[in-house]
Order: structure tokens, then sequence, then C-alpha cells
């Protein structure tokens, strides 16, 4: 049986290699192909979308709140590492995420991994960045699929009843926290990872209420509702997170939305969304590497010697 180290370089090579930034940057050309056919296809319908005060609020709102989520998630990344070293606060994964962040757009995302490995290891050493980033994958995959496993419900209400699916997934969430805590491959208690697990699926529920907005407000389709953008978000992030190599949630993440939202809604307001959401993110992203570099002049953060 490998044994957990082994196993976390070997998947380190794969995802580092030439063959996962190839696979990744391959998937995400021909899955963006695909929604730029889908747009093509309803071109007339989306051409009468007026950038009116109600697009300008959802947009606005859809900024803040991915810049929320990177907020959120560089929050987690503290909780995860905080007791490896005392140079390591808030302020410093802040500026290590906003300094990663827009590196995920590159071709093959690997710089945004490899970049924030090697920041975390200064401090920490090679082994303890690696168990992290495999920890944070495990712990986003947890959250995501968690409140992914509703999406049951909305697809058969009377065989899925929602307070059994959230029993199951409250149960799901205490059972993976508990194994990881028990590994002890990384210094961090239940209380810690029950935090991470909060501050992601409070980021998800975030982002299913920008998406909400988007669709009352834009589209004045008012029966989608938070909750489930929330689910389907969760469930698109997670699969283009674990695509190796896939960059930055190009087309992969956009592409699961569009093909879980189908039966649940109109497809080609849901192409649309799921499109603006991408151009808002990516200014989101841009605002939040703004601030990650404001925190960092502000506290003297220093992430290289």
């Amino acid at each position: 049986m490998m044994k957990p180290g082994a196993f976390m370089n070997a998947m380190s090579r794969f995802l580092n290699g030439r063959s996962a930034r190839l696979l990744g940057l391959g998937l995400s050309i021909a899955l963006l192909l695909l929604i730029v056919r889908a747009l093509y296809l309803e071109r007339h319908r989306l051409a009468q979308v007026e950038i009116d005060r109600d697009f300008l609020l959802a947009g606005a709102l859809s900024v803040f709140v991915v810049a929320i989520g990177n907020l959120s998630g560089s929050i987690a990344s503290w909780f995860l590492l905080r007791r490896h070293s005392t140079e390591i606060t808030i302020p410093y994964t802040i500026a290590i995420n906003g300094l990663a962040q827009m590196a995920k757009y590159l071709p093959g995302n690997v710089l945004h991994l490899v970049g924030r490995y090697y920041l975390i290891s200064r401090l920490t050493g090679a082994k303890t960045a690696l168990v992290f980033s495999i920890f944070e994958m495990l712990l986003l995959c947890l959250a995501g699929g968690s409140l992914g496993l509703l999406y049951l419900h909305y697809l058969q209400p009377v065989a899925w009843p929602l307070p059994t699916l959230g029993l199951l997934s409250l149960l799901l969430l205490v059972t993976g926290i508990y194994v990881l805590c028990r590994t002890k491959l990384l210094n961090v208690s239940m209380t810690d990872l029950s935090m991470v697990i909060l501050l992601y699926l409070l980021s998800f529920l975030c982002y299913g209420q920008a998406f909400d907005l988007l669709f009352s407000l834009v589209f004045d389709l008012h029966s989608v509702g938070g909750l489930l953008c929330a689910v389907l978000f969760a469930l698109a992030f997670v699969v283009g997170y674990v695509t190796p190599g896939a960059s930055g949630g190009i087309g992969v993440r956009e592409f699961v939305f569009m093909v879980l939202a189908q039966p649940l809604m109109d497809s080609t307001v849901a192409v649309a969304v799921v499109i603006m959401f991408r151009f808002f993110s990516i200014a989101g992203d841009l605002v939040f590497a703004a601030l990650a570099l404001g925190v960092r002049k502000l506290y003297h953060v220093k992430l290289l010697q």
C-alpha cells in the first residue's frame, strides 16, 4: 500500500507535469468552445439584455461576493496553517492568495498552485506545504460535495426530501472532518477544520445569492432561488477545481453549471448568467488582488527574502 507521503509526492508531480497542463488546457478550450457555441445559438435573446440599474447592481454585488469569497479562502488557509509558524498571519495568507490569484488564469493553472506552495513552504517546510495543499483540496471537495448532495432534492423532491439530504450532508461533513483530523498529517484541530468548512460553505452560499441576483434582476427569473444556485455552483466549482491543469475554471466550471442547470431552468438563461458571472468573477479577483497588495504594504508582509 502506498504511504501518504509517497502518494502526495506522486500527485504533486502529476499536477505539475506537462501532461496535466496539456490535459487541462485542452479540456478548457474544448468546453469553452461549447459555451461559445451555446451563446451564438442564443445571441438574439441575449442581445436584449439591458445594461440598466438592476444589471449594474447585480454585477457590483457579484464582484463584491467574489472578493469576499477570496478573503474567506485566505482566512481558511490561516486556520489550516496557524499552528505551524508564528509568521503565518491572516495578512500573510491574504497576500499569498492575492499574489497567486491572477496566475490561475494562465493555461494549465499550475503557477497558481506552485506559487502558493513555494511561498508557504518557506515558513513551514516542503512537507507541510504539500500536506496543506492536499487538505485544502479535500476540504473544498468535502464542503462542495456535501452542499451538492442537495441537488438530488431538486431533481426528485419526493424521493429526496430536503431534511433527509441535509442530515446526510451534515453526517458527511462530520465524518470527513473527523477522518482528516485523525490522520495527524497536518497540525490542525477539529475546531480549525470545522471553521474552514464553515467558511467554504458560507462562500458557496454567498456565490449562490450572487447568481440568484443575476437571474432575478437581469432576467426577471424569480423562481430559481439562492440555495439552488449555491448547490449548482458548489458542484461546478469542485469539478473545475479538481480537473488536472484546468485554467481558472474557464470552460469546466461554466460547462458543468450549464449541464446541471438544464433540467431545472431555462438553459439559455443559465448560459447567459454563467458567462456574465465569469466576467464579474474576473473583476472580483482583480479587486481582491488589489486589496491583497494594499494589505501587503500596510502590514509590511515579506513574501520573498
